[in-house]
């Protein structure tokens, strides 16, 4: 860790235990050091963040980099990091010229899954332009040759699927039948050896984590039905998004009436907090995401805030493979 990022990580701190005195406390917290459960059986490990908001912004600059910097000291290497979408504020190049910056300045792993958000896609200069921005950054950062929105990629023997809208609706994605057939296929070449896969994409389904009365009519859209049903026919798929800006929450347990986990049989939906901005719902505070851990018999996935490194201990899961 730099020394630009050990000053800043103390200020940033220091302002957030003190912040934190005023808001309603939502479960258990732990110090415990940042290491897999078992670091000795662990296939794949990796981090996963949402709705970064990227811009010229020196706050913004400096509170990724401190996630980041709590990721590179990670005890358990990790092995990829998952933004799922909204990864700037506008789309612009210059906004992804800060998120690839500090992602090159704190460094700790060769494997990125990136997709887009609506705010990814509403450039001033129009959906095409924000695409070909958004394209052309993941491609000069991580010597990818991505053409499209959607793309998978595969780390250690685990496949990483992404989903991206095909023109711009507003907050909700345009998926295409095309798109559709292609996650098909690469569901069913990803899942014949029983391994878990893991898809992406800014928007959750319809009817999920709350949904429509956390935020409207703000799923994935049309497509959420025909997108499920592929989904299902598959053993042990994670479907990841972000877009909601809820904070984690167990609808039994925490002040909301919502789940950020939920299942259906083997198709687990799992919506990230918002990672830039505090939120009214759920755990509070900013600067949160969930830690993967795939074992050969079973998922774990930890809450982590990754501005005080910390466990968030109330939310943790554990998925059993089939």
């Amino acid at each position: 860790m730099t020394s630009f990022f050990s000053f800043f990580r103390g200020i940033m701190t220091l302002v957030l235990s003190i912040s934190s005195l005023f808001l309603p406390f939502t479960g258990g917290v732990s110090s415990a050091k940042f290491e897999a459960k078992d670091p000795d059986e662990v296939r794949l490990n990796f981090a996963a963040i949402s709705d970064v908001h990227m811009k010229k912004d020196l706050v913004r600059y400096i509170k990724f980099g401190m996630g980041l910097s709590d990721m590179a000291c990670s005890m358990t290497d990790i092995d990829a990091l998952i933004i799922a979408g909204d990864t700037t504020e506008h789309g612009e190049e210059e906004h992804f010229e800060k998120l690839y910056g500090i992602l090159g300045r704190v460094k700790f792993t060769d494997n990125y899954i990136i997709a887009s958000g609506n705010h990814d896609t509403w450039s001033d200069s129009g959906f095409e332009k924000s695409r070909e921005n958004f394209v052309g950054a993941y491609n000069a950062f991580t010597g990818s040759g991505i053409d499209k929105l959607y793309y998978s990629k595969e780390v250690k023997g685990y496949t990483f699927a992404v989903l991206g809208t095909e023109e711009n609706i507003g907050v909700e994605a345009s998926i295409s039948q095309t798109q559709l057939d292609w996650l098909d296929t690469t569901l069913a070449a990803a899942t014949s050896d029983g391994k878990p896969t893991f898809v992406v994409c800014h928007q959750p389904l319809k009817d999920t984590h709350g949904l429509p009365e956390v935020w409207g009519e703000s799923s994935v859209g049309n497509q959420s039905v025909g997108l499920k049903a592929i989904m299902k026919k598959y053993d042990n798929v994670f479907y990841i998004t972000g877009h909601l800006h809820n904070g984690l929450n167990n609808s039994e347990d925490g002040p909301e009436t919502y789940d950020s986990v939920e299942s259906d049989g083997t198709l687990h939906m799992i919506n990230l907090p918002c990672f830039m901005y505090n939120v009214s719902r759920g755990s509070k505070l900013s600067g949160s995401g969930l830690q993967f851990e795939v074992y050969d018999d079973c998922v774990v996935v930890r809450a982590r805030n990754y501005l005080s490194s910390l466990w968030l201990s109330e939310f943790e899961y554990s998925f059993e493979l089939q």
